[in-house]
């Protein structure tokens, strides 16, 4: 099949970036595949990070794209259009996970209707923002009405969704793992060393913002250490603006000593390294759809406890891949990480089998039998 993909890919940052880059690297393998990405995704003063790009990975993860779009510039995305005809694709493929992108993406798949005779399938990542406000939806409805199939990574997403469109045709299939981080890192042992942890490591990783509930886990490490004393918190992430509250609580609190703090965005190269350092993953997120976290976190066979949120009680099988718990509860993570270093589950061999259920491979027969 003849594919275009429109989205941001390597170097942009994040997980869209990150989840469209291996998309099309696989794509690749079976298909003709067309990969037009940003020149521009957001202009500096509405984005909240340090950087949109990674500068600072040496191993960086190849995607062969055509960088054209300005989010801002429509003359672009006219001319995106017109570098899409050259190849006649049968599939558009987009992404969606932000209201910012109404106009460029509206604009994009009508003059996309108007020249070709491709499909256009989006890939929805958030139908609705976590801080979404009642203008989002409407924005949301404009952006995908040109649309004539979608995915979707969780129940929740799938019912929102059908809330905006009724008769869309919708899919949904979980989101795939990430492995490509899994080559390179170094012996645990020498990590523990080098970072100067202790025996025990639980991590939260990627970005930090407020409604990842990084707060509840730092609240939790006080009674953590109190029952182990040789446990860290491993913080691995770049803090955006609504996540400065979470910081200045993990700094201030009695327990800083075992809470080790990486406040800046890791390199590709360096991902395995916290991973392989740590015991599990936390994710005590008040608001989620999915997450990329988890996934990486199963590429390393680690288990992960999440919150009751989004669609994370159906990627995470409680008690087999990782714990289940109820969100905004420093109690419950407690318990949770107790019962995880207590009971010794064989978390790692589940993780393993589970793991062709969330294969790239499934993905793409999931696309080509739309």
């Amino acid at each position: 099949m003849r594919i275009t993909v429109i989205g941001p890919t390597s170097p942009y940052r994040g997980g869209i970036s990150h989840y469209n880059t291996v998309l099309c690297n696989e794509l690749k393998k079976t298909h003709e595949v067309q990969a037009i990405s940003f020149t521009r995704l957001y202009p500096k003063i509405l984005f909240p990070g340090a950087d949109q790009r990674d500068p600072e990975s040496k191993e960086k993860i190849e995607c062969d794209s055509t960088e054209i779009i300005d989010s801002i510039n429509p003359l672009t995305w006219i001319k995106a259009v017109n570098k899409i005809k050259t190849t006649n694709p049968e599939l558009i493929i987009m992404y969606w996970w932000t209201p910012y992108f109404t106009f460029n993406f509206r604009t994009l798949t009508s003059l996309i209707k108007q020249k070709t005779k491709a499909k256009i399938l989006f890939i929805c990542h958030n139908v609705s923002p976590h801080d979404a406000r009642f203008i989002d939806k409407i924005l949301t409805k404009q952006a995908l009405k040109n649309a004539d199939y979608f995915i979707v990574h969780a129940s929740e997403e799938k019912e929102n969704l059908l809330k905006l469109i009724p008769n869309a045709k919708v899919v949904q299939h979980v989101h795939p793992i990430y492995d490509v981080f899994k080559e390179k890192y170094i012996k645990k042992e020498k990590l523990i060393k080098d970072l100067n942890l202790r025996k025990k490591v639980i991590l939260f990783f990627g970005f930090v913002r407020k409604y990842k509930g990084l707060k509840y886990l730092v609240r939790a490490m006080p009674k953590l250490v109190e029952k182990y004393p040789d446990l860290d918190l491993l913080v691995v992430g770049e803090f955006w603006n609504d996540g400065l509250e979470d910081k200045e609580e993990l700094l201030n609190s009695i327990v800083k000593d075992h809470i080790k703090l990486i406040d800046y965005y890791v390199p590709n190269e360096n991902v395995g390294n916290y991973f392989e350092a740590s015991d599990i993953c936390v994710l005590p997120y008040i608001t989620a759809t999915n997450s990329g976290i988890v996934q990486t976190s199963f590429g390393f066979d680690k288990p992960v406890i999440v919150t009751k949120v989004g669609g994370l009680p159906e990627v995470v099988e409680h008690n087999k891949t990782g714990l289940v718990i109820d969100t905004e509860s420093t109690e419950a993570i407690i318990e949770a990480v107790i019962d995880f270093y207590d009971n010794k589950k064989d978390f790692t061999k589940n993780i393993q089998k589970e793991k062709d259920r969330f294969s790239w491979d499934k993905m793409i027969d999931v696309i080509e039998n739309l």
